[in-house]
């Protein structure tokens, strides 16, 4: 059987399937860090990773899962008010929401 990576999310702290979740990266803008989501899940440096599911994600943003898992204060009112980490939620658990039909030729 073939090594599956898991990972843990920092709003329910459960191990689940990184396919399966969102991974969000520090990004360092002027002084402060903020946050943002990394949609190929490669991007470089740490990253944290939250379950798709409102309740873990509203965890994460005030519990201080992100805080704890980056080891530094973060601005989380980005995520929170530019809604990229409910767009992320949307597409992956609705992935062909807003997407054209694929027509076959013939």
């Amino acid at each position: 059987a073939a090594h599956r990576p898991s990972r843990t999310c920092v709003g329910c702290r459960e191990t689940g399937e990184r396919h399966a979740m969102i991974r969000v990266v520090r990004e360092e803008q002027g002084t402060s860090l903020s946050l943002a989501v990394d949609p190929s899940a490669s991007a470089h440096g740490r990253g944290a990773w939250v379950h798709p599911d409102p309740a873990c994600i509203a965890f994460a943003l005030t519990r201080g899962g992100f805080q704890r898992s980056f080891r530094a204060p973060v601005d989380v009112a980005a995520l929170e008010r530019e809604g990229t980490l409910e767009r992320a939620r949307e597409a992956m658990t609705h992935p062909t929401r807003g997407a054209e039909p694929h027509l076959e030729a013939g």
